[in-house]
């Protein structure tokens, strides 16, 4: 009895000790992936980025992801997205400049993304081509006698890139009698790309009772007039770049309502929905016929200490089928306006969001710009509202309607809202 159970002991100890060998075996043939391996991973999947291969690297972070379900490996696969919109962008910016779309080409290409590092040292290059482009375009306009078409030509590229300070000399010189061309050069403006930095951990500041201001006071600028002025105007303060004091804007292409008669129109219900709320309304015009230029504007802002200073135009593009609104406000290097680049750019985006949500409207998105006069001589914040494109039939009809006009105006009004905090 003594020796059975002796054997059975045997073959059990046995048997765990072979289980045990299969076990370290199976172990050691499928090891699971360790940290050393996934770095390597991601740094594989990070050259392929490099090298624009992003379904190569995609297909790494997939593997990633489904195993560890690691949040760097879906946000690098989020970036990957990005990045593969913003190289569609710049090859399309390429292929429009190409064929003659000198404006469609510089908005293509300012659709690259502010983390594609690899294409952003590549902007200021393209840039000057495209002008360069478009300069030799009016040139070849004004020398076969087209110097209306040549004019007209440059004034719709300058809506996209109002920074091109050698389109604008251009332009200022086309009424001369021998107008010549002026090449870009390292001097001209290039546009500004916002590029994010870093976010500090936040830190609890000690409370402080902040007391309501009594009257806000916001100007509204209706943009344009019945009728434009060539003259020129210093772009900023002490500034030896000039440009037009003011131009007659663009016109419906469908409905053939003038910019700025639209744009008072808005201007003017808008006035009535702030008024409502308490809030002191200043107006740069309330007719058509008047004589103001871009700093006369940003001067009346400036002297009636507005707590914001709201322009309100609407935009025009050779492609009809461009739809949608868009702000502009001064970018942290404006030189004479860059210390009210944020508050400018948070009232432009809560405008923006206002106007989404009464319209639906296509949302463009806000962008810092450096060249237009009424920004750089203002001395409180300042945001230019595109209200819609009046060269896209669908969008100009819609907006002639007083339905869709009264919504455009309740958006605009939220935002200034908002912005004052109230």
């Amino acid at each position: 009895m003594d020796l059975r159970k002796c054997f059975f002991a045997i073959i059990v100890i046995v048997s765990l000790a072979l289980s045990g060998c299969a076990q370290k075996e199976y172990v050691m043939a499928n090891p699971e992936p360790s940290k050393q391996s996934y770095s390597k991973l991601y740094e594989d999947a990070r050259d392929y980025i490099a090298s624009d291969r992003f379904d190569e690297a995609e297909e790494i972070l997939k593997k990633i992801a489904q195993d560890q379900n690691e949040k760097e490996a879906r946000a690098m696969m989020k970036e990957i997205n990005t990045l593969k919109e913003s190289l569609h962008s710049y090859t399309k910016a390429s292929e429009l400049l190409d064929s003659g779309k000198f404006r469609e080409s510089f908005e293509s290409l300012m659709e690259v993304s502010s983390l594609d590092t690899k294409r952003l040292t590549l902007v200021p290059e393209m840039t000057v081509k495209i002008r360069k482009a478009v300069l030799e375009k009016a040139e070849g306009l004004r020398t076969s006698g087209n110097d209306a078409e040549a004019k007209e030509l440059l004034e719709d590229y300058l809506m996209s890139d109002p920074g091109a300070e050698s389109v604008i000399a251009y332009v200022g010189r086309l009424n001369s009698p021998q107008p010549t061309m002026t090449k870009p050069t390292e001097t001209d403006p290039l546009p500004t790309i916002a590029i994010p930095l870093p976010t500090e951990p936040a830190v609890e500041a000690p409370t402080e009772t902040i007391l309501p201001k009594e009257v806000y006071v916001v100007t509204l600028d209706p943009g344009h007039q019945l009728n434009g002025s060539s003259r020129l105007e210093p772009i900023g303060p002490d500034s030896t770049v000039m440009k037009p004091r003011v131009s007659s804007g663009t016109m419906g292409i469908e409905t053939k309502i003038p910019e700025h008669e639209l744009v008072l129109d808005l201007s003017l219900r808008v006035r009535e929905l702030l008024i409502e709320k308490g809030i002191e309304v200043v107006m740069t015009r309330t007719v058509a016929e008047v004589d103001l230029s871009n700093i006369d504007r940003a001067k009346i802002a400036n002297e009636n200490s507005s707590d914001l200073f709201v322009r309100i135009h609407a935009n025009g593009a050779n492609d009809t089928s461009v739809s949608g609104i868009s702000a502009y406000y001064p970018s942290t290097n404006n030189q004479w306006a860059g210390q009210l680049s944020s508050d400018s750019r948070r009232a432009s985006n809560l405008i923006l969001e206002g106007i989404v949500r009464e319209t639906g409207a296509k949302d463009r998105g806000a962008r810092a710009s450096d060249s237009y006069t009424g920004i750089n001589w203002s001395e409180v914040p300042v945001t230019i509202i595109e209200t819609g494109f009046m060269t896209n039939p669908d969008e100009d009809l819609l907006i002639s309607t007083d339905e869709y006009r009264q919504k455009m105006a309740i958006g605009i009004a939220e935002g200034i809202i908002a912005f004052l905090g109230l």
